[in-house]
């Protein structure tokens, strides 16, 4: 996964995940798995989808990125993170 996508708490909770030994996490609410029979290592599945913007929100996106590069990942990216905050205020 590329950290370009991660937000500032996942790359903190991580980062604090790569500081701890293995003996430092708890494990024992999370029984381990091992039969995964419907699982692919390494394949991210992304929905094709249309989504109709209107023109100053795609505009705003074009112009923030580096020659308009990667606009639908930006996209994705502010709607993660909107999806994200939302999770939060609901717990």
């Amino acid at each position: 996964m590329n950290a370009d996508h991660l937000s500032p708490e996942i790359e903190t909770n991580l980062a604090r995940l790569r500081a701890a030994g293995d003996r430092d996490i708890d494990l024992t609410d999370m029984p381990e798995t091992t039969n995964w029979p419907n699982s692919e290592r390494g394949r991210w599945h992304k929905l094709g989808a249309t989504v109709a913007l209107d023109p100053n929100i795609a505009d705003w996106f074009v112009r923030h990125g580096p020659d308009g590069v990667d606009f639908p990942a930006r996209v994705n990216r502010a709607l993660r993170d909107w999806m994200a905050q939302a999770e939060r205020k609901a717990a």
